[in-house]
């Protein structure tokens, strides 16, 4: 591959992940088992669903402090027809797996030192990190942020 062609390429992947969005997404362990196994996910406000492309990348925050999966939007709106049963949601979507793990990832543990909230930045300079959450199905994080936490499951095992 020429000099030209590597800096092209190079080029459109970066152009394309500025133009991707990252999100946390937020669930129960009884909507956990509906997302897994349908691949579906829904949010509250219509405001962040307009906010949502295909191709999106999702950390899968499970209640509570844990993280269990990363996802990908596949389509909006979803072609599914579920709803998920302790909620009304009118905004679903379709997701497909990227990784999720056998046993979801504490992120805050300090028995053993490692503190995976205090370098995701939505939870930097709060001092109760548990409001940034609250009240909220879904919320925008960085590129980094996400490549931080997908660092972090990768050396998790996962299914």
């Amino acid at each position: 591959m020429s000099k030209r062609s590597r800096a092209f390429l190079k080029k459109k992947i970066e152009t394309k992940r500025k133009m991707t969005k990252f999100w946390m997404t937020l669930t129960n362990d009884e909507n956990w088992d509906m997302i897994r196994l349908n691949g579906i996910y829904a949010v509250k406000s219509k405001k962040h669903y307009d906010q949502l492309n295909e191709g999106d990348k999702i950390v899968m925050y499970l209640i509570p402090k844990r993280i269990c999966a990363l996802y990908e939007i596949k389509s909006i709106p979803s072609k599914q027809d579920w709803r998920f049963k302790n909620k009304e949601f009118k905004y679903y979507f379709d997701i497909k797996p990227n990784l999720i793990l056998k046993n979801p990832l504490q992120i805050s543990t300090k028995s053993t030192g490692k503190e995976i909230i205090n370098n995701v930045s939505i939870f930097r300079e709060a001092k109760r990190w548990g409001t940034v959450l609250m009240g909220r199905t879904i919320i925008e994080i960085t590129g980094d942020d996400y490549d931080y936490v997908k660092k972090e499951m990768d050396k998790s095992e996962f299914v």
